[in-house]
């Protein structure tokens, strides 16, 4: 830095600078600059030159202190304050922000850099030239990186560019999806709830198929089993599961008799295989409690912490998540006879116990699945 005197006023029989210009000179051309005394701009430009060479000069400025912030798409912008007693010349050197994207899913993109946000507005996410709209961004705790998710199911297969606060564009190149593989999801034939061995013999056993990126996907699945005829069960949503039901030649000895299964994704050939076992047949094994809620307006299912003596206690159900001992999701519990009564413990005590009906409603809750159950029906 080097000052040069360029106008100013006699002291004392010295020569005594009262204004000065700012040069300002960058690493990168086309670099944004702006002068600011306070909350005013008092000059702006765009730099062209290199740190060898002067690149921008303001107009002469009276002598004082000046924010001069120095910016460019893709660059962390740099401010300093200068002390303008004469003409300056200060160099500002940029760095180039961090920034790298790549496909992760279906609909999904990956991008990483530096102070990243999970502002939606913060990114631009286009095909050639048309804007992709985002749904959601998910961002790392370190915030060096985040997880941005177009609005539709998938994106279309081709060239994209992806971009963050309107910086560097980053190209991307999205393939569609694709099966990757076929999955058995355990290792038993879970016999139906109406299973006998004489006229009903069905078992069951979830699958699933993956794409590329390990998610969930939709396709056809042909099953053929040694112990009967296989029939599939498609999921309604990518991201379920389906059921391949075996309705069984023979009645099985439960828990001993074996047999095994394929199942191949018609598109692609992808195929998998496995020996399972008939089980025995599910029973609750574990219940979860959400808690007592007020289910009177399925519309409207609200926390029964607003409950009070004399309260309809028709209106309150406990809605549970009940496994069976697979660890496989039931969408009822039966509870028709002492037989079947379904007791909760909280650390080892019986705490409630559900009797007197196959309790096979249920309502949504943050979009889970709970089982209803009246609270009369709570002992």
């Amino acid at each position: 830095m080097f000052i040069r005197a360029s106008g100013g006023r006699k002291k004392s029989g010295k020569f005594v600078s009262t204004e000065g210009t700012i040069t300002v000179s960058t690493n990168v051309s086309g670099a944004s600059v702006k002068v600011a005394s306070g909350s005013e701009i008092k000059a702006e430009g765009t730099a062209t030159g290199t740190v060898s060479g002067a690149a921008f000069t303001t107009a002469k400025l009276p002598n004082g202190t000046y924010t001069v912030t120095v910016s460019k798409d893709g660059y962390k912008e740099v401010s300093k304050e200068v002390v303008v007693d004469g003409d300056v010349e200060k160099e500002f050197e940029l760095e180039k922000i961090k920034f790298e994207a790549a496909q992760v899913g279906r609909q999904s993109i990956k991008v990483t850099g530096d102070d990243l946000t999970d502002k939606v507005e913060d990114y631009t996410l286009k095909k050639g030239k048309s804007i992709v709209s985002i749904a959601s961004v998910k961002l790392a705790d370190d915030k060096k990186s985040a997880v941005i998710t177009s609005a539709s199911s998938a994106l279309s297969e081709g060239d994209y560019t992806v971009s963050f606060n309107k910086g560097i564009e980053y190209p991307v190149t999205v393939k569609a999806e694709s099966v990757d593989k076929v999955e058995i999801i355990g290792n038993t034939l879970v016999p139906t709830s109406d299973y006998d061995g004489t006229s009903k013999k069905d078992v069951t056993v979830g699958y699933r198929i993956l794409n590329q990126f390990g998610e969930k996907m939709l396709g056809t699945i042909t099953p053929t089993s040694t112990l009967g005829t296989a029939k599939v069960t498609k999921p309604s949503k990518k991201d379920e599961d389906g059921v391949i039901t075996v309705t069984l030649t023979s009645a099985a000895n439960l828990g001993v008799t074996k047999g095994s299964l394929v199942l191949v994704e018609t598109t692609t050939g992808k195929s998998t295989s496995a020996e399972l076992v008939v089980g025995t047949k599910a029973a609750v094994s574990k219940v979860e409690i959400l808690g007592l809620y007020d289910t009177s307006d399925t519309n409207n299912i609200k926390s029964a912490e607003a409950m009070t003596t004399g309260d309809d206690a028709n209106k309150y159900s406990l809605l549970v998540k009940a496994y069976d001992q697979y660890g496989n999701t039931l969408s009822a519990i039966d509870a028709t006879d002492s037989t079947k009564e379904a007791t909760i413990t909280v650390g080892g005590v019986s705490e409630l116990k559900i009797t007197g009906a196959n309790f096979n409603t249920t309502e949504m809750v943050n979009g889970v699945e709970y089982i209803k159950i009246p609270f009369d029906s709570v002992t």
